[in-house]
């Protein structure tokens, strides 16, 4: 096994891991306040860990999981404790860093990371991509143009890196070469992105493009923020998150990249807790629509009007709802009279 300073320092961490209590190897999250099948996916995954403290995958396991539910610092431990006792591994190394990144903590460690799986994955951006936020969170805007660059000579069109790199130019005051990039993210993106057009109209305001400001932030006002970046060496971890706050977000994910039977899996998943909701029983008709469901679509419809109806809802909110039920109408009920 080669032994890198990375290595090392984990290796250095974790030296008694055998002959620690397992709550001093890796913290446990309490345990108020998570839903039963979020509890139950933590305690199988210590259940593993607790049958063998050698088995590197389990503890590599134990951490996705957790990272799955956002419970970084428990994430942390187990990610160092399986890279401990397998080395330096890239896929943790990544997950690792990831982690790190979210908590904003120890970045040059977190860039240490991202070089490993960069240089295992070569013609893979993603860690680059991280490279180049973390560096931007750090104040060095230098420093992330240069990573935001070399993600795009591997695949140019990335809206998301694009965008990224914009901003970054802006921070440094490159206003032509911010626009260039920014402009190409516009083009690139499947849907308006409200950040994208807010950048766009600070490019356009600075440049002198006074009217094309004006455009922009119209755009940007109406436009929530759609750009997502598929990331391969995640996909494990996003799919391990079964609580239905997540079990949501990856639906709409899925939805966004018309994957309607994946999103319905995660929409039914999210209503054993949230089948109150009346957005979650409008999602459910929409992907329903999409399989061609159409009876079952109308049940989860007429249950979303029901939900709208009933109490008090913020005003903005109700606004946006009956605004998409009267989407889904024209889409879906209209059309077939």
């Amino acid at each position: 096994m080669r032994v890198t300073p990375l290595l090392l320092s984990l290796t250095l961490l974790g030296a008694c891991a055998d002959d620690r209590p397992i709550e001093e190897i890796v913290a446990f999250p309490a345990e108020a306040g998570l839903e039963p099948r979020v509890q139950e996916a933590i305690a199988t995954a210590r259940a593993s860990v607790e049958r063998d403290r050698n088995d590197a995958a389990a503890w590599r396991h134990r951490g996705a999981i957790l990272d799955a539910h956002r419970l970084a610092p428990a994430a942390e431990s187990a990610y160092r404790e399986a890279l401990h006792l397998e080395g330096d591994d890239p896929w943790t190394c990544y997950q690792l860093a990831i982690v790190l990144e979210m908590m904003d903590k120890q970045p040059e460690e977190a860039l240490q990371l991202f070089a490993t799986v960069a240089e295992a994955f070569p013609k893979l951006p993603h860690p680059i991509i991280h490279s180049g936020r973390v560096l931007d969170a750090s104040g060095d805007s230098s420093g992330a143009r240069d990573a935001y660059l070399r993600a795009l000579e591997l695949n140019e069109r990335q809206p998301l890196v694009q965008r990224a790199l914009g901003q970054v130019f802006l921070d440094l005051g490159a206003n032509e070469d911010a626009l260039r990039h920014l402009e190409r993210a516009a083009e690139l993106s499947p849907k308006s992105d409200g950040p994208t057009w807010a950048a766009l109209a600070q490019a356009y305001e600075r440049t002198g493009s006074s009217e094309e400001a004006s455009r922009a932030r119209e755009i940007a006002a109406k436009s929530r923020a759609t750009l997502i970046l598929a990331d391969p060496l995640r996909a494990e971890v996003s799919t391990l998150g079964v609580s239905s706050k997540i079990a949501i977000e990856r639906g709409i994910a899925r939805m966004s990249g018309g994957d309607y039977r994946r999103a319905l899996f995660d929409f039914e998943l999210a209503a054993e807790q949230r089948g109150e909701d009346h957005w979650l029983q409008l999602r459910l008709a929409t992907c329903y629509q999409e399989i061609g469901a159409a009876a079952t679509a109308a049940r989860h419809f007429q249950r979303a009007s029901e939900l709208r109806g009933r109490g008090a809802h913020d005003a903005r909110d109700a606004e946006s709802f009956d605004a998409a039920a009267l989407r889904y109408r024209a889409k879906y009920l209209e059309r077939i009279r």
